[in-house]
C-alpha cells in the first residue's frame, strides 16, 4: 500500500467572482494551503483585511457569494493497484475534476469520501481541481425549488436559507459569530494505492461480560472484487497483548465486516469522567493484510437514566454505575475560519475546562462535527460529550435528495465518532422542535410543520443513529422531555432537559433563576464584554465606548449591549470609564451564572445538571462565553471553578432568607465541617455558626437558614468555608444586597509583591485594608491565574501564580474590584 499527501501548495482561483472592491476579477490567482479556506488564502495575500476587525466583515462577504476553484498538479507512478482519494471536510458544493474529467460531486461537508479514481488517472504528471459554487447562491435556488418555505435562524444571518446547504449553520452568521461564509478543504487530501480494497476504518464497541469485556471491531472495508483477506487484530491492556486473527470473505463494493476480542477485567482499568477516576485508554490495532489502522479505546459504561422521578421525568448520566452531576458548558466551533483551528487551541481550551471543575460539554448543533482531536482530547480529560447533530433553529426540508445526504452525513459521522468513550448521548438538534413557534409561518401552519419535524428528526435522524449505535440514548432535541415525548419543552422545567433564557432575552433579574427547578438545565446564559486586551485586537482606540460602531458590530445580539448596561444600573452604578465597563460587565455575567448554578446544584438529586452558554468564541467579540477567543479567562471561568467545585459550601438568599447549604457530587461520601461568618465591611465578624455533616454521593444538605429582617444586609456580607477531612478548604462569599446598595469602604486594595519563579510563573501577592469583592487580576500578557475573582480580607493572605502563554520580559499586572469600579 502506497500513501500519497496532496497537501500543501495549490491555486486558487476566482471563477465567479460576486462584486468586489477588493479589484478581484474572472481568473485571478492565487497560492493556497491546503488543508484551508478561501478567506484565509486571500487574507494571507492581502486581498480582504481581517475580517474580525473593525467592521471588516460587511467587506468581505462577496467572498461567500463567489465561485472558486482549487488546483495542483502531481506525480503518480501508476501500477496494477487501485488508486483511491480519501477526502473529509469538503466544503460545500465541488465539482472534482482528475485531468479535466469529472470524477466526482461535493453537496455535503459532513461526508467522507473514499472514492476509487483509478480510472481517471496517469501515469505521470496528473492535475486535479475543485470547482466550488457559492452554498448561498445554492441555497438560494434550492429555496426556490421547495414545494414550501423551510424558514432559518435570521438573527443576525446575512446568508440567507444556510439550512439548505449541509455545511456548517453558523458560517450564515448567529448571534454571537459573524457571516463568513467559508469554503474550502480542511482535512489532509490522500491518495491510497492498494491491490483490490482499501480498509477505510474502524470503529470498535465495548461491552462488559460475565468474565471481562467483548470488543467488537467494525471494519469498513470497499472492494472492487470478491475475495478472502486475513485480518489481524491486537490490543495493549494492562497484562499484556491481546491477539485474534480472521479470515474474511470480502464482498464487491463497500461492506463492514466484525471482529470479535475479550478481555478479562483485571487486564483493563475503568474509564472515568473528569473527578471521579483516571481516564486509561489503550492502543487497539487492526491490519488486513497489509493495510493498518490504530486507534485508542476506554472502558466503560454509560447509562443515561430518564425515568420518571420525584414528579417528572430525570436526564442523569451514570458512567460505571456512577450518577454523574453534569457540569459544564456549551462548546461553539474553535474559530469562524478553519484554517486557523489548530489542535493546540483544542488542548488550551480544554484543559481549562477540567481546571474548572467541569465534566461535560454539549457540542452545540448549529456548529460542525469536530475534529479528531477534539474528541482525543475529551477522551483523555475526561470529558463528556452530550453531542447535538448539526441541525438547528431551523426547519429542515425532507425532500427526497436532502433526506438521502443528511443519512448518509449521520452514518459517516456515527461511524467516526462512536469509537470515543467521551461520548455520552446523541441528541437530534438544538431548538428544531421549539423554532416551529417562532415565526408566523410555521405558527400558523403548525400540523404541517410539525410533521415535516417528526418525519425529518424522528424517522431519519433518530431511526439512523440508533442504527448505526444502539449502544447511546438517542435523546430527540434539546431541549426535550425525554425519548417518546414530543412536546415541547422550552422553558419547562418538569422533565428532560431544559434551555432557560428569560434573564437574558426577557431582562429580568437573576433572581428568576430561583423561580424554576430544573432536572437538566442545557442552556441558559448572560452576557459580558470582552476584556480590554480582547478589544484592542479588534477596534481601535478611537471606538473605545460600548455603543461605538466597532463595538456594536461585534455584538451579534440585538440589544445586547443595552441590555448589559441597563443591568448595571440594577445591581451596580454606571462605572465612569470603558475598561470599568468591561471589567463590571465580566463581573455581572459571573454574578448571574453563580446565582443559577448554586440554586439548581442545591436541588441534587432532582437536578442533576447544569451546561451553561457558552464556553468558546469563534471571533473576538461581546458574547456568553466564559473564554475569550483569544484564550484569555473571563471572570466567569475563574467563578465556575469555585461553583462547580465537587464538594463545596452554597450560599444564596430567596424569600428574604440565606440559605447555607453543603453540596457533595462525588463518588464518596464526605465528612465536613462547615463555618458560616458574617462580617461588616470592615472585615469584623458580626456572627459565627458552626455545622458538621456527613454528605454521600450527590447529596445536596440544607445547613441553615437566617432571616433576612434580622441582619444588617447593607453593612453585611457571608462567606462560608467546607473543611474535609483531607484538610481542603472550599469557601463561598455572597453580598447580602444589590453591589449598588451595598455601604463597601474603600478597601485600597494593591498588589504588594510580585515573584517570578521557574519557569517563567508568576506569584502575586494581594493585600487590602478593608474587604475587597471581585478582584480581577489582569495582565496585558497572555496567560492564566491560578486563581481570579477573588475576597481579599485584610487579615489573610492572598496569593496567586500566573502562567504566561508565551515567555515575555518585564511582564505586568493590574487589578480590578468593585468598590474602585462602581464609585
Amino acid at each position: 500500500m502506497r500513501t500519497l499527501f496532496l497537501d500543501g501548495e495549490w491555486q486558487l482561483t476566482a471563477t465567479s467572482p460576486a462584486r468586489n472592491d477588493a479589484g478581484v476579477n474572472a481568473g485571478d490567482g492565487f497560492t493556497m494551503t491546503i488543508p484551508g479556506d478561501v478567506h484565509s488564502t486571500l487574507l494571507e495575500h492581502g486581498i480582504i483585511q481581517d475580517p474580525y476587525y473593525g467592521t471588516n466583515e460587511l467587506d468581505c462577504l462577496w467572498v461567500g457569494k463567489s465561485d472558486w476553484s482549487i488546483e495542483r498538479s502531481f506525480h503518480y507512478r501508476k501500477s496494477s493497484e487501485r488508486c483511491f482519494l480519501c477526502l473529509e471536510k469538503v466544503d460545500t458544493i465541488a465539482t472534482l475534476l482528475i485531468n479535466g474529467k469529472v470524477a466526482g460531486e461535493f453537496d455535503n461537508e459532513f461526508h467522507i469520501h473514499h472514492m476509487d479514481v483509478t480510472d481517471f488517472m496517469l501515469d505521470g504528471e496528473n492535475t486535479i481541481r475543485f470547482d466550488f459554487i457559492s452554498a448561498e447562491k445554492v441555497a438560494a435556488e434550492r429555496n426556490e425549488r421547495l414545494p414550501f418555505p423551510f424558514p432559518c435562524d435570521d438573527a443576525p444571518n446575512l446568508s440567507p436559507h444556510v439550512n439548505l446547504v449541509r455545511k456548517t449553520q453558523c458560517n450564515g452568521g448567529w448571534d454571537w459569530g459573524p457571516t463568513i461564509l467559508v469554503c474550502g478543504i480542511y482535512e489532509s487530501v490522500r491518495l491510497v494505492s492498494a491491490d483490490s480494497f482499501l480498509f477505510e476504518d474502524f470503529s470498535v464497541v465495548t461491552n462488559p461480560n460475565k468474565d471481562g469485556w467483548r470488543i467488537r471491531s467494525e471494519l469498513r472495508i470497499q472492494s472492487t472484487e470478491t475475495m478472502t483477506v486475513f485480518a489481524n487484530a491486537s490490543m495493549r491492556a494492562e497484562n499484556g497483548t491481546f491477539k485474534t486473527a480472521e479470515k474474511i470473505r470480502l464482498e464487491k463494493g463497500v461492506h463492514t465486516y466484525i471482529m470479535n476480542m475479550s478481555v478479562p477485567n483485571d487486564c483493563v482499568k475503568l474509564w472515568w469522567p473528569a473527578g471521579f477516576g483516571e481516564q486509561p485508554l489503550y492502543d487497539i490495532d487492526v491490519e488486513v493484510m497489509n493495510q493498518k489502522i490504530a486507534h485508542r479505546i476506554g472502558f466503560r459504561t454509560m447509562e443515561v437514566k430518564t425515568e420518571p422521578t420525584m414528579g417528572g421525568r430525570e436526564l442523569t448520566f451514570s458512567v460505571n454505575g456512577q450518577d454523574i452531576f453534569s457540569k459544564g458548558a456549551n462548546w461553539i466551533p474553535q474559530d469562524a475560519l478553519p484554517a486557523r483551528i489548530t489542535t493546540e487551541r483544542y488542548e488550551s481550551i480544554l484543559r481549562d475546562v477540567v481546571k474548572a471543575n467541569m465534566n461535560t460539554i454539549r457540542i452545540w448543533g448549529g456548529g460542525w462535527y469536530e475534529k479528531k482531536a477534539f474528541y482525543d482530547a475529551c477522551d483523555r480529560y475526561g470529558i463528556l460529550i452530550w453531542h447535538d447533530m448539526m441541525f438547528a433553529c431551523a426547519a429542515y426540508p425532507t425532500v427526497d435528495w436532502f433526506m438521502s445526504s443528511v443519512e448518509r452525513e449521520l452514518r459517516d459521522q456515527i461511524r467516526r465518532i462512536k469509537i470515543h468513550p467521551s461520548i455520552a448521548l446523541y441528541c437530534g438538534n438544538n431548538e428544531n422542535l421549539g423554532a416551529l413557534n417562532w415565526r408566523e409561518i410555521t405558527r400558523n401552519n403548525y400540523e404541517k410543520y410539525y410533521a415535516e419535524y417528526v418525519k425529518f428528526n424522528d424517522d431519519l435522524v433518530g431511526r439512523v443513529i440508533t442504527e448505526e449505535d444502539p449502544t447511546r440514548l438517542f435523546w430527540p432535541s434539546s431541549p426535550c422531555a425525554g425519548p417518546g415525548d414530543r412536546s415541547d419543552n422550552w422553558h419547562s422545567d418538569g422533565k428532560g432537559d431544559m434551555h432557560f433564557w428569560s434573564v437574558w432575552h426577557d431582562r429580568k433579574d437573576f433572581e428568576e433563576y430561583h423561580t424554576i427547578r430544573p432536572r437538566f438545565c442545557s442552556e441558559f446564559g448572560y452576557q459580558s464584554f470582552p476584556s480590554l486586551e480582547e478589544v484592542k485586537t479588534f477596534a481601535p482606540e478611537t471606538q473605545f465606548d460600548i455603543f461605538s460602531p466597532v463595538m456594536l458590530h461585534h455584538q451579534k445580539n440585538r440589544s445586547g449591549n443595552q441590555i448589559i448596561f441597563e443591568h448595571f444600573s440594577r445591581l451596580f452604578r454606571i462605572p465612569d470609564s470603558f475598561e470599568k465597563k468591561l471589567y463590571l460587565s465580566q463581573v455581572q455575567q459571573a454574578l448571574a451564572m453563580q446565582t443559577g448554578v448554586t440554586y439548581w446544584r442545591s436541588l441534587m438529586p432532582y437536578c442533576m445538571g447544569t451546561l451553561y452558554w457558552q464556553l468558546n468564541d469563534v471571533w473576538p467579540v461581546t458574547s456568553w462565553s466564559s473564554i475569550e477567543y483569544s484564550g484569555r479567562l473571563k471572570a466567569l471561568h475563574y467563578c465556575a471553578k469555585h461553583f462547580y467545585e465537587p464538594t463545596c459550601p452554597l450560599l444564596y438568599t430567596k424569600d428574604d432568607h440565606l440559605y447555607l447549604y453543603a453540596v457533595n457530587d462525588s463518588a464518596v461520601s464526605k465528612a465536613v465541617d462547615v463555618a458560616l461568618r458574617l462580617y461588616d465591611f470592615s472585615g469584623n465578624v458580626v456572627e459565627a455558626r458552626n455545622f458538621s455533616a456527613t454528605l454521600s454521593s450527590n447529596d445536596s444538605r440544607l445547613l441553615d437558614v437566617i432571616p433576612l429582617n434580622i441582619i444588617d444586609s447593607r453593612n453585611t456580607f457571608a462567606r462560608a468555608f467546607l473543611h474535609t477531612e483531607d484538610e481542603r478548604i472550599t469557601e463561598y462569599t455572597l453580598l447580602l444586597t444589590k453591589p449598588k446598595d451595598a455601604m463597601l469602604k474603600e478597601p485600597e486594595i494593591s498588589i504588594s509583591t510580585v515573584k517570578k519563579l521557574k519557569s517563567d510563573v508568576y506569584e502575586i501577592s494581594l493585600k487590602s485594608i478593608k474587604p475587597a469583592f471581585f478582584v480581577m487580576l489582569a495582565s496585558r500578557t497572555p496567560g492564566a491565574f491560578s486563581d481570579n475573582l477573588l475576597t481579599v480580607m485584610p487579615d489573610e493572605a492572598t496569593i496567586v501564580r500566573f502562567t504566561p502563554k508565551r515567555h515575555e520580559q518585564g511582564v505586568e499586572f493590574y487589578v480590578n474590584d468593585l468598590y474602585s469600579a462602581i464609585n
